[in-house]
């Protein structure tokens, strides 16, 4: 959607969208910067109306004669002007946050709304940390491109043209003359932006590993502790920070010679200019009013050319923020849904692959080789080696990954062409290692079928012997879990899980070793529930222990080096196959190491 669009119009085109808010926010910024250089007018009209002299307001408005009654509508003049100015101040800030809010928001909702559709392989090029810091700390960080790049910009071309104006029209040469720093310092900005544009890039790719680290630093805390690895990982990450902060300070070196060379510039250009209005004093040719409000005009130009370094210094990180962010907008999924695509209808359960092949994204080594089998209603068990291939096949049929070459059919329906919440809205899945997110009991079983009701959710816990473990329990149902609620066993995870899986009721049912938790009471527990569901859904089960499995499946496939070597019952394996012999024999069979 935005890969023709340059950084910058990608950011316009999200705040196109608030126009109005945008345009009062420039509005009373503008107001807000114009109302203090009537306060120098007034003071240079004052010194004038003090010393003596006729004055008038802008060259246009004549002021009374009498100087104690100028003294005093002046005076009067500068609170009214102070009031509104306090007003204008307090609007500005309510315009310019009302815009970068809904700026922020929209930018928050759309990436995190794509991290969460994008297809697993972007997950696994970026990782979690790196998406973590796209979507909280690059979208924080773009809010000045609102108020720095967008408000400001507009902002200080009037800063700077309406006082130009008003010098030109007092002194065309000594405007000249102050203007005079500005086309060198232009220059100086220009040649660092570059350099330092590309420091903050590289520092944000270093922050993303960072963040990287500290998340799987904390979540393997135990296996560190375990492994007493605290030194090596604090030593990796520490490594991290220190090439951070090298990159921080060769951009505050730029930072530092830009705002040096700024203040040196201003400062003679403002020492030319009370050199040259001195001597037009002495020579009677400008009043000392004039000299002190051309001054001040001076200093409004040279105000918003002091802080571009620092003003620089946001717009950058902006910018590396929304490049970062339209780099996961423009990431395109390799699982693409058809516009034209059907609803899956599902009335067998049947699974068909055909001449199916199989490699992850970014690796050259294929992992499955010409599959073909297919899986009925019932229980298929599919056993291998660790590596085998196992698990892509699992993750082949709810689309997480597509074939590289062949098809996969549900019912003789090609599932590239059916649309994905329909495939996946009929499939329950138990994945290998379940996770608890923070929330209830009750929001993390009821997260495949939200609008599930109590009853549902009890009926299915009582069904796999999880009702007990749950209501014993504080709160039951509601006892809260995962982020400062209390912590499960693993077996209780499983049954969580698979609970979770069955509420939905799906056609089809897929275990990635439901029972590697579960003591042995539990596991029978469970596949008697499974034996029970196998002549409506169908069932893929990967286990390594086949001691009780083998008596209930309809099928098992036995995969090696992502081919499959054999395939049939029970009882035409053991007939037909030495390796399935071999396998189901092996004292060794409850861990399946063949």
């Amino acid at each position: 959607m935005f890969k023709e669009l340059s950084t910058m119009k990608f950011a316009l085109y999200y705040l196109g969208k608030y126009r109005l808010k945008l345009f009062f926010a420039i509005s009373s910024s503008v107001l807000f910067v114009l109302i203090p250089m009537l306060m120098i007018v007034l003071t240079g009209t004052l010194l004038d109306v003090i010393s003596g002299k006729s004055a008038t307001l802008y060259g246009l408005v004549k002021l009374s004669q009498d100087p104690y009654h100028t003294v005093t509508f002046i005076s009067i003049l500068m609170i009214f002007v102070a009031i509104c100015y306090g007003f204008i101040a307090f609007l500005r800030n309510v315009t310019r946050a009302n815009v970068t809010k809904k700026f922020i928001f929209e930018l928050q909702k759309d990436i995190i709304q794509k991290i969460e559709i994008i297809s697993l392989d972007i997950h696994s090029k970026f990782g979690s940390g790196e998406l973590l810091n796209r979507s909280l700390i690059d979208v924080a960080n773009t809010r000045s491109f609102v108020e720095d790049t967008v408000i400001k910009l507009v902002t200080n071309i009037i800063r700077i043209s309406f006082p130009l104006l008003i010098l030109f029209l007092m002194n065309p040469l000594l405007t000249l003359m102050a203007c005079s720093i500005l086309p060198i310092q232009f220059l100086l900005t220009k040649k660092f932006q570059k350099q330092i544009h590309e420091i903050l890039r590289k520092n944000r790719r270093k922050r993303d590993k960072l963040m990287t680290y500290l998340k799987e630093s904390f979540d393997g805390i135990e296996t560190i502790h375990t492994f007493n690895a605290q030194d090596y990982t604090i030593k990796k990450i520490t490594k991290q920070v220190e090439k951070i902060e090298s990159d921080e300070i060769k951009s505050q070196k730029y930072y530092g010679f830009m705002t040096g060379s700024i203040w040196t510039l201003t400062s003679i250009g403002l020492s030319l200019t009370w050199w040259q209005g001195g001597l037009s004093v002495l020579n009677g040719t400008m009043s000392i009013g004039d000299l002190v409000i051309f001054t001040g005009f001076v200093v409004f130009v040279y105000s918003p050319i002091r802080r571009l370094a620092e003003v620089m210094k946001h717009h950058r990180k902006s910018i590396v923020a929304m490049e970062n962010i339209k780099e996961i907008l423009d990431s395109s999924s390799i699982i693409e849904e058809k516009t034209d695509a059907s609803n899956l209808h599902v009335t067998k359960g049947n699974i068909t692959f055909k001449n199916v092949s199989f490699s992850y994204p970014r690796q050259d080594k294929p992992v499955l080789n010409q599959i073909n089998t297919n899986i009925g209603n019932g229980i298929c068990v599919i056993v291998g080696k660790n590596g085998s291939g196992k698990s892509s096949i699992l993750k082949l049929i709810p689309r997480m990954y597509d074939p590289t070459n062949g098809q996969v059919l549900i019912d003789d329906q090609d599932i590239k062409t059916v649309k994905l919440s329909s495939l996946r809205s009929q499939i329950g899945i138990v994945p290998q290692h379940p996770i608890i997110f923070s929330g209830t009991v009750m929001e993390n079983i009821a997260l495949s079928k939200p609008n599930a009701t109590e009853e549902e959710i009890r009926y299915i816990c009582k069904k796999i012997n999880a009702i007990e473990f749950i209501d014993a329990l504080d709160n039951k149902f509601e006892t809260r879990l995962g982020r400062k609620g209390i912590a499960l066993s693993g077996g209780q995870i499983q049954k969580i899980a698979i609970a979770r899986a069955l509420l939905k009721e799906p056609k089809i049912l897929i275990l990635d070793e439901p029972s590697s938790a579960l003591d042995y009471e539990s596991e029978l527990d469970i596949y008697k529930v499974f034996e029970k569901l196998k002549d409506t859904i169908t069932i893929i089960i990967i286990a390594h222990d086949l001691s009780y499995l083998s008596k209930i499946s309809d099928k098992i496939l036995i995969i090696d080096k992502g081919l499959i070597v054999c395939s049939g019952s029970h009882k035409e394996l053991l007939k037909n196959s030495y390796l399935y012999a071999n396998i189901y024999k092996s004292k060794e069979n409850q861990e399946m190491r063949y």
